[in-house]
């Protein structure tokens, strides 16, 4: 469907580049996996890594319960990307719409993505509290490669790949 608004097309790729991928990756998923795939891979491979590393039983289910909360808001900016694209498209299907509309999504979605960032910096921070030196640094590349998927699949570059944990796949 042609963008009707040049100011709309200029808005929504504007709005698309800032904040609604969390982090640039240099593609990490392979064309026979689905990017939710390398995403659930990653966060696989860093919860075995925590059971590994970390040898106190108290450490580390509250380490795996951190995981799960990184993992959730995966999926929440997987749905929030998902509904602001649905948004975007609909505004610009209708002759009708405003700017004023345009730049409430665009506002709306920047502000999920911020609140998500601090909930992952806040995740982040807990989780440096709990282990020590070393596992921080021995879990170092698990948590980059889960950082990195879960970037990819919550950016706009994904959307194709893209769905919630529990939904049906949609591959190319």
């Amino acid at each position: 469907m042609p963008f009707h608004h040049p100011i709309r097309l200029a808005m929504l790729l504007l709005g698309l580049g800032l904040g609604l991928a969390t982090a640039t990756i240099a593609g990490c998923a392979s064309t026979e996996r689905s990017q939710r795939e390398v995403a659930a891979n990653a966060f696989t491979d860093l919860r075995r890594e925590i059971e590994a590393q970390v040898a106190d039983p108290s450490r580390r289910a509250e380490l795996l319960s951190l995981t799960d909360e990184f993992e959730k808001l995966l999926d929440e900016a997987v749905v929030s990307r998902s509904e602001t694209a649905a948004r975007i498209m609909a505004l610009n299907a209708s002759y009708d719409s405003t700017e004023a509309e345009f730049t409430a999504t665009l506002a709306k979605a920047r502000e999920s993505t911020r609140a998500r960032q601090e909930r992952l910096l806040e995740i982040q921070s807990r989780a440096k509290g709990i282990l020590t030196a070393p596992e921080w640094e021995n879990l170092g590349k698990f948590r980059t490669i889960a950082l990195e998927a879960a970037a990819e699949l919550a950016s706009y570059r994904g959307a194709d790949h893209a769905a919630p944990r529990g939904e049906k796949e949609t591959l190319r």
